[in-house]
């Protein structure tokens, strides 16, 4: 009797061993109760298994992320846990929602595998399997499409398309881009209805231009409608047909065959570009600023300081010229000669994140090499005194040249030019009386100038890079500390204090400045600030302005050259 229960325990235990008697996988668990059908209960993990592999391994190149996805199906021994957790309480449903209103993001629902999702969920919707092995390429078509889908229309919502470090010259804020361990956070979220509902846009600039978007989705749909009648063709030719389906590059780049005077996006193109390309702009993940910062937007050639809803200041300023014409095939040319005479000039104003920390009062300019190379060199060698007259002191090998003027220039070759030049404070210092310091940069501030007519153009991108600001003085009592800085400051520029009490030790330090017998020598001084305030060298050219869209030239080419990437998932 013992050797028969022992032969009975042996064979339950290779038997569960075996799975034999395991209960279905929680896909086949799911899909049961969902369709009240007990053929899902025979659901095989192992048959499923060689099917979704064998699918992973042929769409692998479609995929976004193909190592990330694979690996992490591996891990999961390729459960489908996106259709267990989504299919039966309509999260799938709610992506495929989510998807078909891309458009309302400056996306075609393409993107997103949406025909490729809608087919596969409707043909599981459908329950209509005469065995489970018609089942497993179904399941393993819908989980791939969703995590595809899923990934992909988070990071395009939530990250933006591109990564602005890599095709904007002098894009130096850091982008937080997704990575590996990202997607497998969405792709394990345990709800993403919510997740779905967290990463939509809802900045006012945004939500803005998703109206005007849809504004031009409804232009968009009644032109379609009259194509699809027919009636433009016969307008244009006398013959009715159809057409193809309208898009945003259609609004952009021209349709002819809608008719002249109804269609409203006839010279709407550039401003619909500039509205996609500002919603990707949104979209990049840049450091926190806080409730309270300054920007400067270089297309508008202005500083704004921000706090919360309230503006603390707002000003001109001037930036970076533009790029010379021809500027990449330049380029070109340069590399191939190495003559500094080829080398094109670009002096455009860097995208910079920073803290502003510091002001130097009556600073001194260290002149950078390739504006000593391009214009210092050639105005010494045109005027041997320029170099005095304006205060510039030459160092080699970082020793001070105490007399500049007998310097032989024709000796030396501008692009070996072995020297150094500062100009020293004072009325005549490029910087004017103000350089605004921040950590950023080393050699992009923010500053004074001594030429203030340049405020009054309309383009001001006139400088070699770094920012001129219109009333840096203002500027500088909204920094520092406290009214005793203030008034200190106020004096080092030749400038009464506010505080009367302290008018006589004014009138001594200016006796000092004017005295010719002991000659003063003006020097530099720093003031520190209240608190450091974040600073972005910002590009915007559209924005919401109190229920209207403001729009400004794209001086630097910068929305031309994100167009150029984003506008092929359109």
């Amino acid at each position: 009797m013992k050797k028969t229960l022992l032969l009975i325990g042996l064979f339950v235990a290779v038997l569960s061993s075996c799975k034999w008697f395991q209960e279905p996988p929680p896909v086949g668990l799911m899909l049961s109760k969902h369709f009240n059908n007990k053929l899902y209960k025979k659901f095989d993990t192992a048959a499923y298994n060689v099917v979704v592999r064998r699918h992973l391994d042929s769409i692998g190149k479609q995929l976004l992320n193909p190592k990330t996805l694979k690996a992490y199906y591996y891990s999961k021994d390729f459960e489908p846990m996106l259709v267990i957790k989504y299919f039966d309480n309509g999260g799938l449903d709610t992506l495929k929602a989510y998807i078909e209103k891309a458009e309302l993001h400056g996306f075609s629902k393409d993107n997103f595998r949406y025909e490729q999702l809608s087919k596969v969920l409707a043909l599981l919707d459908s329950g209509k399997f005469k065995n489970i092995e018609e089942v497993y390429p179904v399941i393993a078509d819908l989980e791939l499409n969703t995590a595809e889908a899923l990934v992909k229309y988070h990071n395009f919502v939530y990250y933006g398309v591109v990564n602005p470090r890599k095709i904007l010259s002098k894009y130096n804020i850091p982008v937080k881009r997704p990575d590996s361990l990202s997607i497998i956070k969405v792709l394990a979220t345990e709800n993403m209805v919510q997740l779905l509902r967290d990463i939509q846009p809802a900045s006012a600039d945004y939500k803005m231009f998703q109206k005007e978007l849809k504004s031009y989705l409804d232009t968009i749909s009644r032109g379609e409608r009259m194509k699809r009648a027919g009636i433009a063709k016969a307008q244009k030719t006398g013959t009715a047909g159809a057409s193809n389906s309208a898009s945003w590059l259609v609004a952009i780049e021209g349709d002819s065959t809608l008719p002249a005077g109804d269609n409203k996006l006839a010279g709407a193109g550039n401003r619909l570009k500039t509205i996609l390309v500002s919603m990707e702009r949104l979209r990049w993940k840049l450091p926190e600023k806080g409730a309270e910062y300054i920007q400067v937007n270089i297309p508008d050639f202005t500083l704004t300081w921000f706090d919360g809803k309230d503006t603390v200041s707002y000003m001109k300023v001037c930036v970076g010229g533009k790029r010379e014409e021809g500027f990449e095939e330049k380029v070109k040319l340069y590399l191939q000669t190495g003559k500094l005479e080829d080398k094109p000039k670009n002096h455009q104003t860097p995208m910079l994140f920073g803290k502003l920390n510091s002001i130097q009062v009556n600073p001194i300019w260290n002149i950078p090499v390739s504006i000593a190379r391009s214009e210092i060199y050639y105005l010494a060698l045109k005027d041997r005194y320029y170099l005095s007259n304006n205060n510039i002191q030459v160092y080699y090998k970082d020793r001070l040249i105490r007399d500049p003027d007998t310097i032989q220039w024709r000796k030396y070759k501008r692009e070996k030019l072995p020297f150094k030049f500062k100009q020293g404070s004072g009325s005549g210092n490029a910087l004017g009386k103000f350089k605004f310091v921040y950590d950023a940069s080393s050699t992009i501030y923010l500053h004074d100038t001594n030429n203030k007519t340049a405020f009054k153009l309309a383009d001001r991108a006139i400088s070699h890079g770094c920012v001129r600001v219109e009333r840096p003085l203002e500027f500088a009592e909204k920094l520092v500390k406290d009214k005793y800085q203030y008034d200190q400051l106020r004096m080092e520029v030749n400038l009464p204090p506010l505080d009367t009490t302290r008018m006589e030790f004014y009138k001594r330090k200016l006796a000092k400045k004017a005295d010719t017998v002991n000659l003063f020598k003006l020097k530099p001084s720093w003031f520190g600030v209240k608190q450091p305030v974040p600073l972005i060298l910002n590009y915007i050219t559209a924005w919401a302005d109190h229920g209207k869209i403001q729009y400004r030239p794209d001086v630097y080419g910068h929305d031309e050259a994100v167009w150029a990437v984003i506008r092929k998932f359109m």
